[in-house]
């Protein structure tokens, strides 16, 4: 591989940085999606007698808002954007599609 030697190749060396424009989840971010999925998961199996149509609703709104909250709200503060909506309803679409296919 020959490299320019105008532009020397540089090395990620720092916390939490990628060489791609990827969304990073801090700890806290990834607490709060799996508490809340788990707590509305559970609840809505207890409440909705494990009915599939309630559990996958549930669930799909509950991860995809998560999501979208935490990244919007607590890692990159930006509020309401048109990214967050894309975000939780692309989220809301692929969970309920991928939710529908599994066999429970």
């Amino acid at each position: 591989m020959k490299q320019d030697k105008k532009r020397p190749v540089q090395q990620n060396t720092g916390w939490q940085t990628t060489d791609y424009k990827i969304p990073k989840f801090s700890y806290r971010s990834a607490i709060l999606i799996v508490g809340m999925t788990f707590l509305m998961t559970a609840l809505t199996i207890w409440l909705a007698n494990g009915s599939k149509p309630w559990i996958v609703g549930v669930t799909s709104l509950t991860i995809s808002a998560t999501t979208a909250y935490s990244q919007y709200f607590i890692d990159q503060k930006k509020g309401f954007t048109k990214g967050f909506f894309m975000t939780f309803f692309g989220l809301l679409i692929g969970a309920v599609i991928v939710m529908m296919l599994l066999n429970f």
